[in-house]
């Protein structure tokens, strides 16, 4: 019976330790970040945002537009509370910084992000944004 009620406890312990760990990321345009990798609450967030977007939509995002969406779900405060509370107005705002700011914010997030798109797609995505017009980036 002793080794019953030790199973939930590790099971526990390997739950808390499993989550991520708040990181520090400095940029040159937007300072100092705080942000840790997805977890799955982030992901269904992410995907939320994705779906409002809507799915047309996002197979034409920018890599700057992409790393608004991401990064309105991962940034967060030093104290590891969510940046925004309403993601939505996160992006909102994310969305309307410097193009170049976006994508060094974007390079910070593909270090983080964990689902959605893979790295290949990403970095693809990455790549032929940087050939886009002026302005869409």
């Amino acid at each position: 019976m002793n080794e019953t009620t030790q199973l939930p406890l590790t099971l526990l312990e390997r739950l808390k330790a499993s989550r991520p760990k708040l990181e520090i990321v400095e940029t040159k345009g937007l300072g100092r970040l705080y942000m840790r990798r997805q977890t799955g609450e982030d992901h269904l967030k992410i995907s939320a945002l994705q779906q409002e977007i809507g799915p047309t939509t996002l197979e034409k995002l920018p890599a700057s537009t992409w790393a608004a969406v991401v990064g309105a779900v991962m940034l967060l405060n030093e104290d590891g509370t969510p940046a925004f509370e309403d993601v939505k107005a996160g992006y909102e705002l994310l969305k309307e910084c410097d193009a170049g700011d976006l994508h060094e914010l974007y390079k910070a997030l593909m270090k983080h992000h964990q689902g959605g798109a893979s790295m290949e797609e990403a970095e693809k995505k990455s790549s032929s944004s940087q050939t886009s017009e002026p302005g869409t980036n």
